[in-house]
């Protein structure tokens, strides 16, 4: 069943004060490696789509340095909570958003930051949201043209003698997540510009990133 907004909602916020524990570990390999896939320069501008507790937040901030701006953006209160506390420590200005990213667009972005990002990293994310093709449509058209977008996120395992586990490991990710896994997040950049893949956790995680021209 696909995942609505208000038991996505209902889910973070119960899982929030948990979701460090295990999934800051497992999926920092993962997290670091998108973040490398954006090729980020100093001054650069990046959003952190579905930021969640703000994981990704200090690599960032440290990769576009005082004169860049890193946004974090979600729409789980609970979740936002503990990202504003890694905000703090951040080496570079990062702005954190509540919002739904199905109505992201410019007049909206505008109104909190004065520049298109420059990159965008969405970590876990897309198999969550709620009409996850909208959320990505919008975020991709307001990447700056020659930006880089990467996406880290789980699947079904795709090959080999993992995919022996996908009858069990599909549904408990799934309710793990509050999640739909079976999505295919890792094809929506495949034919653009500038691709690359990667796979982590013998291909239950992968990372994938493009150019938009």
């Amino acid at each position: 069943m696909e995942p609505s907004a208000a038991s996505s909602q209902r889910w973070y916020r119960r899982l929030a004060p948990l979701y460090d524990l295990g999934c800051r570990p497992l999926y920092a390999r993962a997290r670091r490696a998108g973040r490398e896939a954006l090729r980020l320069q100093g001054g650069e501008t990046v959003l952190d789509l579905c930021t969640g507790t703000g994981l990704n937040l200090p690599g960032l901030a440290a990769a576009v340095g005082t004169a860049g701006c890193v946004v974090g953006l979600d729409f789980s209160p609970a979740m936002l909570q503990r990202a504003e506390r890694r905000r703090r420590n951040c080496p570079a200005p990062v702005e954190l958003m509540r919002f739904d990213a199905r109505s992201l667009d410019e007049e909206s972005w505008y109104a909190r930051v004065p520049r298109r990002p420059d990159a965008i990293l969405c970590s876990f994310g897309l198999a969550v949201a709620p009409d996850w093709e909208e959320v990505f449509a919008r975020s991709w058209d307001l990447l700056a043209p020659g930006g880089r977008y990467a996406i880290v996120d789980t699947q079904p395992i795709p090959r080999g003698w993992g995919r022996v586990a996908n009858p069990l490991l599909v549904p408990f990710s799934n309710w793990a997540g509050h999640a739909e896994i079976r999505r295919p997040t890792a094809r929506v950049l495949a034919a653009l510009p500038d691709f690359e893949q990667r796979h982590f956790l013998g291909g239950f995680v992968h990372l994938s990133a493009a150019t938009r021209v």
